[in-house]
């Protein structure tokens, strides 16, 4: 009996832990996306830049390797710019808060 409690104790943390960083990584997402939307590119790659090494714990290496590619080269190029944006928006959809995602 004593090893169940301890089981759901655990997972119970798990979903939290799962469930907090998804709200920080899609806050931090939309507060990136927020900013490219309204013209301050330079500023959110900043901000891209600052959280990047949270974000990469947590998220598979190709979505960061495809925003870091997007991200070297939007301040030159208006493509890139939307190719980022794109990226930034991938990441948010596939850390948001659902259950495929917590389990």
């Amino acid at each position: 009996m004593d090893n169940l409690i301890v089981a759901a104790v655990i997972l119970l943390f798990v979903i939290i832990f799962t469930a907090v960083n998804a709200f920080i990584i899609c806050g931090i997402c939309d507060e990136i996306i927020a900013l490219i939307d309204n013209g301050e590119l330079n500023s959110a790659l900043a901000l891209w830049e600052d959280k990047r090494l949270y974000i990469s714990l947590f998220v598979r290496d190709a979505e960061i390797d495809a925003a870091d590619c997007a991200h070297f080269t939007a301040p030159n190029d208006e493509t890139a710019a939307s190719r980022f944006r794109e990226s930034i928006c991938e990441i948010r959809d596939t850390e948001r808060l659902c259950f495929s995602n917590v389990f």
